[in-house]
């Protein structure tokens, strides 16, 4: 039976979007400069050190299957390829530290991304509709 519950915390602000972390009942919340989780006391757990830039469209940002991880389109000022590319996130939810970025000269309009947990591949669509594969 699911019971509503209200949560009331001064320090807690109505994100962009958010993401429900079902196996740990945990919120991974967008906001305009920073991503957070939130359990559901309404007490901040952890602060992502690398989310300022993060583009804010839920069709850009994925979750491991293991809930582990977390995958993102971001604007990158520190960026190879200008200020206008993007880069692809992957950060440690637990610790809030990014693991891995992806740079490419192609990935300036992204609509879509993908991960892969079983073949460690993030799969990335674009604007022209094309499909462009990252892995090791």
């Amino acid at each position: 039976m699911f019971q509503n519950r209200k949560i009331i915390s001064r320090s807690y602000e109505h994100p962009k979007s958010f993401l429900y972390l079902f196996k740990t009942c945990k919120l991974l919340c967008f906001y305009k400069n920073s991503t957070e989780v939130w359990n559901l006391d309404g007490e901040r757990q952890l602060v992502f050190e690398d989310r300022a830039q993060i583009v804010q469209a839920s069709h850009c940002v994925t979750v491991s299957k293991n809930q582990q991880y977390v995958v993102s389109v971001c604007k990158d000022e520190d960026n190879l390829f200008g200020s206008e590319a993007t880069a692809i996130h992957i950060s440690n939810i637990r610790t809030g530290k990014c693991v891995s970025r992806i740079e490419s000269a192609e990935l300036f309009d992204v609509t879509c991304i993908g991960y892969d947990d079983d073949d460690c591949y993030v799969c990335v669509g674009d604007e022209e509709g094309k499909i462009h594969l990252f892995g090791h």
